[in-house]
């Protein structure tokens, strides 16, 4: 095996697994079927390398063998599959499906060679809480071999180069510290009081930092963008006199508002965005109100996750504060993960030294 050294940060969301290593990142949505080995349905899908929107990958497809199985990960697995295993709670760890779920992160930032992986990524605080930092960790560390490609890729994680973070950190990370990892681009950020509301599929984690380091108030929330898409969706049926409108449709009509009706000139349908966005918005604002007392002991709001560019403009006039950051589109999907791996840069430097 080779002896390379591989860094990665990662984010296991709900939605989607976002994975990134020095130049490289890669979004897989959290779905994963075996496979039996005929191509045919495969190639009418035509998947593999990637679903992209204009010349911007969005989420990865990937076929692989683990442990004498073939798998279809990501896309073309939830495309193909009547009977989807996309999960929507944290149960899945150890399952079959989130270990090839795995895998597929491992070989698509790494297809061409095997080697060690020191992993950091953000996990559930509720899982935290739970003390399942120690099981999750002996499910990752070991000798992965994965068949992709015509060839066999061992990856070694060893238990010490596993770091789990707060889900959240990483966004405040991202902001904070420099690419390298070897600075601090705001060092008043890191030493700041901060709340962090991350909008991602299914949950909003709202999540409190002090000097980087976890604060009082950590919960996450059962609610997230698929209550959005859900709400649109059925407005435009309602509207439109259709049926239900595809997933990336409904993408593309939160993030600009319009939607086009059988070749038709595109409908302003602002309002329908809003109204969902506002029912997701109040239960920001219950926590904030509530929980956090209208950030009085706050200095620095932020944020993050697939929903927050969208969301961000609506709540930020809400929350009334005056140091509110939201990490813009193209950014805040991969900011967890991202700032976990400029955490596992920035903590190698800090033991080196």
């Amino acid at each position: 095996m080779s002896t390379a050294l591989y860094e990665v940060g990662g984010d296991f969301g709900n939605w989607a697994a976002k994975v990134v290593r020095d130049g490289y990142s890669t979004v897989i949505r959290n779905v994963a079927v075996q496979y039996d080995g005929s191509d045919d349905a495969l190639r009418e899908l035509g998947l593999f390398g990637g679903v992209t929107a204009g010349d911007e990958p969005l989420t990865e497809s990937v076929q692989l063998t683990l442990r004498d199985q073939q798998w279809i990960v990501g896309e073309a697995a939830f495309t193909q599959s009547a009977r989807s295993f996309e999960r929507t709670t944290y149960s899945r760890y150890g399952t079959d499906e989130w270990y090839a779920l795995v895998a597929a992160a491992l070989v698509s930032l790494y297809s061409k060679r095997s080697g060690t992986v020191a992993l950091t990524f953000s996990l559930p605080v509720s899982q935290l809480r739970a003390g399942r930092a120690r099981e999750i960790r002996e499910l990752l560390a070991g000798q992965w071999q994965i068949g992709y490609d015509g060839r066999v890729l061992t990856y070694e994680i060893l238990p010490d180069l596993i770091d789990m973070i707060p889900e959240g950190f990483g966004s405040l990370a991202y902001l904070c510290l420099s690419e390298s990892g070897k600075r601090f681009t705001d060092r008043a950020l890191a030493e700041n009081r901060v709340v962090l509301f991350d909008f991602g599929g299914y949950t909003l984690d709202v999540i409190t930092f002090d000097r980087l380091s976890m604060g009082p108030y950590n919960e996450s929330l059962t609610t997230g963008l698929i209550n959005v898409r859900n709400d649109v969706n059925k407005a435009l049926k309602r509207i439109y006199n259709r049926g239900d409108v595809p997933g990336k449709v409904l993408d593309e009509v939160i993030r600009t508002r319009q939607y086009r009706h059988a070749g038709g000139k595109p409908d302003d349908v602002s309002t329908i965005v809003d109204t969902a966005l506002v029912s997701l918005m109040k239960d920001a604002l219950r926590v904030w109100q509530e929980e956090l007392g209208s950030g009085a002991d706050y200095d620095t709001v932020i944020v993050s996750g697939g929903g927050g560019p969208v969301i961000g403009p609506l709540l930020a006039p809400q929350l009334g504060h005056h140091d509110i950051r939201i990490i813009p589109e193209g950014e805040a999907h991969l900011a967890n993960a991202l700032g976990s791996l400029r955490h596992r840069k920035f903590k190698r430097e800090y033991m080196q030294a």
